[in-house]
């Protein structure tokens, strides 16, 4: 496995397992009325599809260079489809708070957006510069 597929699940699970203490605290203290127990099934989801995600497009960078764009924005397309069938699974199941559902949801899914794009940029720059140094 890449070493850059190793720290993206390391941070990933400090990423995942900061959001829900903080999550926990905030319900806790702040607001009890917005306790869902499905916003942790949030953090999973996004935890466990982004790494795949972000997995295939490591291999697809060393494997296929040229191919790589085009997997990245299938890939994409792909893991929106995947939330989009989540939320849609949990919207008709009728749990009851199902705004703090959504917003959980959009603001998890920004912190790890952010975090796979950006751990993709600085993956593609080093090889990169490696490629640029080994000609």
């Amino acid at each position: 496995m890449p070493k850059a597929v190793i720290n993206y699940l390391y941070q990933s699970i400090i990423i995942s397992v900061i959001l829900s203490i903080t999550y926990y605290l905030f319900t806790h203290f702040f607001f009890p009325s917005f306790y869902c127990v499905w916003v942790y099934f949030i953090i999973l989801t996004l935890f466990l599809i982004n790494a795949g995600v972000f997995s295939y497009l490591i291999y697809t960078s060393y494997n296929n260079s040229e191919a790589f764009t085009r997997r990245f924005l299938a890939s994409t397309m792909l893991k929106i489809f995947a939330y989009l069938i989540f939320i849609l699974a949990v919207v008709f199941s009728g749990i009851p708070q199902i705004k703090v559902f959504l917003v959980a949801f959009l603001l998890f899914y920004v912190v790890f957006t952010f975090h796979e794009i950006s751990s993709i940029l600085q993956h593609l720059k080093k090889i990169s510069s490696n490629r640029f140094k080994s000609k």
